[in-house]
């Protein structure tokens, strides 16, 4: 849909960044505390998500520290108890610097912010280096 609300937010030890996209451009953007899963209590994070856009479609919600299932389960389940509706997707930093470095292609990428890691994709195979898992 063009006129679709896609909230994108990336958090680390130092920021939580997000921006708010429709119809292909960015129409809000900004920074906030830190929100890496391991290091951040939950309440916390909350608090943070809940000073964020609210009428959203679609949530794109990657943190340092998001390392197992069980991690994308518990990111899910705290962002939903803000965005109830949303189609929210949850995964870690990692995620979110291959989606956009590489796509769907093979090849490598290098997160280097407070923390730093190293996930390299050939295939269906995943190998990484550094950060918490």
């Amino acid at each position: 849909m063009d006129d679709e609300k896609i909230l994108g937010i990336e958090g680390g030890g130092t920021k939580t960044a997000w921006a708010l996209v429709a119809n292909g451009a960015i129409i809000e953007s900004g920074k906030l505390p830190p929100s890496n899963l391991r290091l951040t209590p939950p309440d916390q994070i909350a608090k943070i998500f809940r000073v964020l856009p609210r009428a959203v479609d679609r949530i794109g919600v990657f943190l340092a520290g998001c390392a197992t299932e069980e991690d994308r389960a518990a990111l899910l389940k705290l962002a939903r108890t803000v965005w109830p509706k949303a189609n929210i997707v949850a995964g870690s930093d990692r995620d979110s610097g291959m989606a956009a470095c590489l796509r769907d292609r093979d090849g490598i990428a290098v997160n280097a912010g407070t923390g730093s890691s190293v996930t390299g994709r050939s295939g269906r195979r995943i190998e990484n280096a550094g950060g918490w898992g």
